[in-house]
């Protein structure tokens, strides 16, 4: 099953949780095969995700709310463009980190 790990302020902003735990959703779907897939599905099967994509978009990947994030997926960073290119398992571990700020 894959596993999503949402950091805080990532899924307060979805409104998943006002935590500042780390939450992880488990998704069984067998026909995701990469970061595309998983955040289409996302799109489509989680009002909360479906806020912040816009499916309208040719390329999924040029609205997405979480743009400067850092995507990690089995402990390797992914760039944007490499999305639908990176394979993902039934077992992968998705990671989606905010974007580092202070001072």
């Amino acid at each position: 099953m894959l596993k999503l790990k949402l950091y805080a302020p990532i899924q307060n902003k979805l409104g998943i949780s006002d935590s500042i735990r780390t939450q992880t959703l488990e998704i069984e779907d067998l026909s995701i095969n990469n970061l595309y897939d998983l955040f289409d599905h996302l799109s489509l099967t989680n009002q909360a995700f479906g806020v912040y994509i816009d499916r309208k978009v040719p390329d999924l990947f040029e609205d997405y709310w979480f743009r400067g994030n850092i995507i990690v997926v089995d402990g390797n960073a992914i760039f944007e463009k490499s999305m639908k290119t990176v394979p993902l398992t039934k077992d992968s571990e998705i990671s989606i980190l905010p974007q580092y700020s202070g001072g």
